[in-house]
């Protein structure tokens, strides 16, 4: 991430509270952040396991997730905790836009077998 900077902290319509990074060579927006925190270790580990297979078999159909970073919390007065940050792709406006510009130029999500 050392070529990024946070250009902005923001709602999402779909994701909630995100932090929106800039590639400081291309001066694009490429990257969101989304970060989840649990006490259910069973939750975690499950939404890890799946952001690592993503990651490992990227699905070209669906955002791209580029990293994932565990962040494990232990406190003695509200027991243990972890923070997972999930850095993915980002949509320069919501997923409903994007739908329809990929519709305007014929490069859907999914192609024609994986529609019908």
């Amino acid at each position: 991430m050392r070529n990024f900077v946070i250009a902005e902290e923001r709602i999402d319509d779909i994701f909630g509270a995100i932090t929106v990074y800039e590639n400081k060579n291309t001066k694009k927006l490429e990257v969101i952040v989304k970060t989840f925190a649990y006490n259910e270790e069973y939750e975690m580990s499950k939404l890890i396991e799946n952001m690592k297979e993503r990651i490992l078999n990227p699905i070209p159909n669906l955002l791209s997730i580029y990293h994932i970073e565990e962040i494990k919390i232990t406190n003695a007065f509200c027991g243990s905790g972890i923070t997972l940050k999930i850095y993915m792709e980002y949509l320069e406006k919501s997923l409903k836009e994007e739908m329809r510009k990929r519709r305007k130029h014929k490069n859907y999500f999914f192609s024609e077998e994986q529609r019908n």
